[in-house]
């Protein structure tokens, strides 16, 4: 019976499934206005995506499909090259991104959106962001917020807070077993998030959140040029 419920839940007839869909965009607008906000970025600069998707359709690679100056933009991820890059004349590297195949302070701006979250254990999610800063100039990170009552991949509530056993268990037993393993899904708060900056950039880092309904939703991480 309680996996009928998560079942409903989570389906497409589910209330929450026809709710979060139209939230979707209206987070990634309200987050690419940040992005600009923070960042500031000129018709001249050289900008990287790390985490693009190759899956189609939906919100998927939204940055690609907004941003202004696309013959200055790079997008990186571990899949083929996603459409929009070739309909945009973007430019597409196939790469790891705790190895970037590219030079010290290459880019002007790194945007790496929801990609921290699904590369591991903490160790790796801090050579990540070593990734980013290495070649980027500047960086704006955008990950889902722990402190959140909503878990976004597996639109579970609260199990997240449990004890890591007890919530995999959970997500295994509501169909989401991909989601069971740190390797997949390993959600940080702001804390956790600020201890795996290095110290010399948190004078020039900004952290801030974005709310959903007055709730937590996503951490976002500006950090400014080189001084």
């Amino acid at each position: 019976m309680l996996k009928e419920c998560f079942k409903w839940w989570l389906s497409g007839d589910g209330f929450l499934r026809r709710f979060t869909g139209g939230v979707s965009d209206r987070m990634r607008n309200q987050r690419f206005k940040a992005f600009v906000g923070a960042v500031a970025p000129r018709a001249e600069d050289r900008v990287l995506d790390v985490g693009v998707s190759g899956q189609v359709g939906g919100s998927v690679n939204h940055f690609e499909r907004v941003y202004p100056w696309p013959d200055m933009l790079t997008a990186c991820g571990l899949e083929g090259e996603p459409e929009i890059c070739v309909q945009r004349g973007i430019k597409f590297a196939c790469a790891d991104a705790l190895a970037l195949p590219f030079d010290d302070a290459s880019f002007d701006i790194v945007y790496c959106n929801a990609v921290i979250e699904h590369v591991g254990s903490r160790a790796r999610q801090g050579k990540l962001i070593s990734e980013l800063l290495r070649v980027g100039k500047r960086v704006f990170l955008a990950t889902p917020d722990a402190a959140s009552p909503m878990e976004s991949h597996t639109l579970i509530p609260l199990a997240h807070w449990l004890p890591q056993k007890m919530c995999h268990a959970i997500y295994r037993l509501a169909g989401r077993g991909y989601f069971a393993t740190e390797d997949n899904l390993n959600l940080l708060d702001v804390g956790q998030l600020l201890s795996l900056l290095p110290r010399e950039i948190r004078h020039r880092t900004m952290i801030r959140r974005q709310y959903l309904m007055g709730m937590p939703a996503v951490i976002t991480v500006t950090v400014g040029p080189k001084i």
